[in-house]
This record gives C-alpha cells, sequence and structure tokens, in this order.
C-alpha cells in the first residue's frame, strides 16, 4: 500500500461524500423516517464535541462578536423542546397524533405556564390578532427579545427599522 498526501480541504469533500454516500445506502433502521434519527446522532455527536470544549475559550469566542451562536443555540433548545415534549405527549396519548384531527389550540410546549404580565404587554402588539397567537410565542418573545429584533434587522434591514424606530 502507498502513502497518498491530502490536505485538510481535500480530507473534507471526502468525508462529506462517504457521508452522503453512507446516506443514501438506504435506511438501515427500516423506518421510512431514518433521517430523523440520523439527525438526532449528529446533533448528539456535535453537542458531545461541544460540550468537551474549553467553557472559557468558548466564552471568549462568543464575547468576541459572535454571540449569534448563543442565540442559534437557544433557538435549538427551543426546537429540541417541542420536538421532545410532543413526542413524550403522543407517546402517553396515541390518539393525540392522528393526523388532521389535532387543533392548532390543543398544542402548546408549556399549557400549564400562566402568562407573564411582559407576555399579556407583548400580545398587544400583535392588534386584532392577539387572539390568535400561542402563549409559546409570547414566551418566546418575552425571553429572546434580541433575537426576535435580530430577525427584524435581518428581513427588513438595519437603516429600515432604524428609521422607523425614529418615527415613533
Amino acid at each position: 500500500m502507498r502513502n497518498i498526501i491530502v490536505n485538510e480541504s481535500q480530507l473534507a469533500k471526502l468525508v462529506k461524500k462517504l457521508q452522503k454516500s453512507k446516506l443514501n445506502e438506504g435506511n438501515d433502521m427500516g423506518v421510512e423516517n431514518y433521517m430523523f434519527f440520523g439527525n438526532l446522532e449528529q446533533m448528539n455527536r456535535q453537542t458531545s464535541m461541544l460540550m468537551e470544549l474549553d467553557p472559557n475559550m468558548v466564552d471568549n469566542i462568543l464575547k468576541n462578536g459572535h454571540d449569534w451562536a448563543a442565540d442559534h443555540i437557544s433557538e435549538a433548545k427551543n426546537n429540541m423542546d417541542q420536538v421532545f415534549d410532543f413526542m413524550m405527549n403522543a407517546i402517553k396519548e396515541p390518539n393525540m397524533v392522528q393526523e388532521g384531527e389535532m387543533d392548532d389550540d390543543d398544542f402548546t410546549v408549556e399549557p400549564d405556564v400562566k402568562k407573564k404580565p411582559r407576555e399579556y404587554e407583548i400580545e398587544t402588539i400583535f392588534g386584532k390578532y392577539k387572539e390568535q397567537v400561542p402563549n409559546d410565542i409570547l414566551r418566546y418573545m418575552r425571553k429572546n427579545p434580541q433575537s426576535i429584533i435580530a430577525g427584524l434587522v435581518a428581513i427588513y434591514g438595519k437603516e429600515n427599522i432604524e428609521k422607523r424606530i425614529n418615527r415613533l
């Protein structure tokens, strides 16, 4: 066998190609939604690797203009909470999850959590639609105002947002 020299970029491409071919080989689990489980495995692997990093080093990186990463982790956690809670409820009450039978009002991540005063204030932003806004959305907005503002800036642009704020 001979030695072959590859650079980091070539190695990364080869790994991606191998991963794709492994995914395309088919479904080793025998389930239709095997990508769901593959994504969970990848998230578990990546989370384990991130947890092994030096917390002080990560904190310094985040403080040096990369706080967006913390926002993304927060959003991923919220998404995971929703999937987890849904699955746990579906396992407890299998009849709840029949397609087309679940009303939006029947599902909330934290149904027993009462609205906080700030959530009532946030609700008024939606005007005549305030009754249609799920409590989970109001709670998310209360807990993550920076993400909401960053999202609006990403959509409308900083100058447009500043003009609107100056008109208040």
